[in-house]
């Protein structure tokens, strides 16, 4: 759903399905990848540690405004 004036930060809720820990190498932060599943349409979605609460693992899940960057195809 579309989130403010913004045409591209949506509001996204969903079960995640896949979760993965890997390290920025520029900033050498602390990166979740969580591939999200959204009534049917899958996101990765990447956040910083550092701003996620909680503990993400397959099964529960996300919640945020996320900035929506590249296409979505729909498939007939």
């Amino acid at each position: 759903m579309p989130y403010g004036v913004e045409c591209d930060l949506y509001s996204l809720m969903g079960e995640i399905k896949v979760v993965r820990a890997v390290k920025n190498r520029i900033t050498d932060e602390d990166i979740y990848q969580l591939k999200v599943d959204c009534n049917g349409f899958e996101f990765w979605v990447q956040i910083n540690k550092k701003d996620l609460y909680g503990e993400p693992m397959p099964g529960r899940r996300f919640k945020g405004v996320v900035w929506m960057q590249g296409t979505v195809h729909y498939l007939d």
